[in-house]
């Protein structure tokens, strides 16, 4: 059988005992963005959104009226219509071991407008996944939100293709998990084979609590992404 698959990785979130790998310090804008936000993470199967009738961007987790029109917001299902994200990255063209600036910006999937308010999720407002197409590089890190997006210093390794994840829960939607491209300038080399290992794994903690396991699996150009939630 032909092997199509270029990567396929496997990540996985604690959600409690949150994320502490490869976290930097959160600046005092973030925090006071996390405070401001539910403390608890929302749960899209059960917890209600409440929407304009008539401009279905305007959002709230509770009763209100409409900012934009004055209608009252009616309450119903989390709807799972996928948003935008939009990955800029800066300098162009990027370059190994020089630090780059990604900006990552949300948009509505009804009007397009820029999204404002995430809900908490895993401890954090944004997570970044980013994955050398060789495997051999991983960072799972949050993005710190300013002006109305969410930023992110990195220097990459070497040359090649990077995939980079999104992970965000925009407030009184359904949460998103989005993927994108970037190129850094260079030659890549040949990625070293893989080998099928079908040996029983040891997970990295046995901490208890609600986990998320992803898979990214990148088929002949067609990105295919699944997710399961478990509980330790």
């Amino acid at each position: 059988m032909r092997k199509t698959a270029l990567f396929t990785i496997v990540l996985l979130m604690a959600a409690a005992c949150g994320c502490k790998r490869s976290e930097r310090a959160q600046p005092a804008a973030d925090t006071a963005r996390t405070q401001s936000q539910a403390p608890a993470a929302p749960n899209a199967s059960v917890d209600l959104a409440y929407v304009c009738p008539m401009d279905r961007d305007i959002r709230s987790t509770g009763p209100g009226k409409c900012p934009r029109c004055g209608m009252e917001l009616v309450a119903g299902v989390p709807d799972t219509t996928p948003y935008r994200l939009d990955l800029t990255v800066t300098p162009k063209p990027t370059r190994p071991n020089e630090t780059a600036h990604l900006t990552f910006e949300v948009f509505d999937p009804w009007k397009g407008n820029p999204v404002e308010k995430f809900s908490v999720v895993h401890e954090k407002l944004f997570h970044a996944f980013i994955v050398s197409r060789d495997l051999q590089f991983f960072v799972h890190d949050h993005p710190t939100w300013a002006d109305g997006k969410f930023h992110y210093d990195i220097a990459f390794p070497k040359p090649g293709m990077y995939r980079v994840l999104g992970d965000f829960y925009p407030e009184a939607a359904s949460p998103q998990l989005i993927s994108d491209s970037l190129f850094v300038a260079g030659a890549e080399a040949p990625a070293a084979p893989l080998t099928r290992d079908y040996s029983a794994k040891i997970a990295p903690t046995k901490t208890p609590g609600q986990y998320l396991m992803v898979w990214v699996s990148d088929r002949e150009g067609r990105t295919e992404i699944y997710s399961r939630t478990f509980h330790l």
